[in-house]
């Protein structure tokens, strides 16, 4: 009995301790984005229209290969940019260009470690167009990134959510290539788009 009231006992601490962000120090807030977006369920019929399974897969490169220590910065950015339209803009930084774009992730990858890098579409339009030539998704994107040992940077980790972002994919063909691209709304700039 008494090694049953030991083990309740601890198991009360861990949980106090989980609860307020660990021990010691008071813990620290958590940051609300995160519960945002870890509590959003990404849209059922996007799962499954067919116009949309070349952009879930793009989203799921995108999510897969971020993370990859084996990875450069310069293979990272390549994945992203066969991603990105050429003809690129972002309504909320009138300065943003695919190039611009591809320059700051290249920077970024080389200098921080990604944990983790999420996307959830909770809805788009239009559903279940095959003729579209356009296509928004309501994403959110989750950023789990810590600056590399020797490197430097504005933050030193960053670890929350840009929610419910407008991201306009459109279907061309570029470079003998006809897929779905990102044409604006991809999140890169902190001091214009975050």
């Amino acid at each position: 009995m008494k090694k049953f009231i030991i083990a309740l006992m601890a198991f009360a601490l861990v949980i106090t301790l989980a609860g307020c962000g660990g021990g010691g120090g008071g813990g620290s807030a958590v940051d609300q984005n995160v519960v945002k977006y870890n509590g959003y369920v990404q849209s059922e019929k996007f799962e499954k229209d067919d116009t949309c399974s070349s952009i879930r897969e793009a989203l799921k490169d995108m999510e897969d290969n971020f993370v990859k220590d084996d990875l450069t910065g310069t293979q990272k950015s390549n994945i992203l940019k066969a991603n990105i339209s050429k003809s690129f803009k972002n309504t909320t930084n009138p300065d943003s260009s695919r190039d611009n774009l591809i320059s700051t992730m290249k920077s970024r990858f080389n200098r921080y470690i990604v944990n983790e890098w999420g996307f959830k579409v909770t809805d788009y339009s239009p559903k279940n167009d095959p003729k579209a030539t356009e296509i928004t998704t309501k994403c959110s994107i989750r950023l789990d990134l810590v600056l590399k040992e020797g490197k430097s940077g504005t933050v030193t980790k960053w670890n929350s959510a840009v929610l419910d972002r407008d991201i306009v994919w459109e279907y061309k063909e570029e470079d003998g290539v006809t897929k779905w691209r990102i044409k604006s709304g991809f999140p890169y700039d902190r001091s214009k788009d975050f």
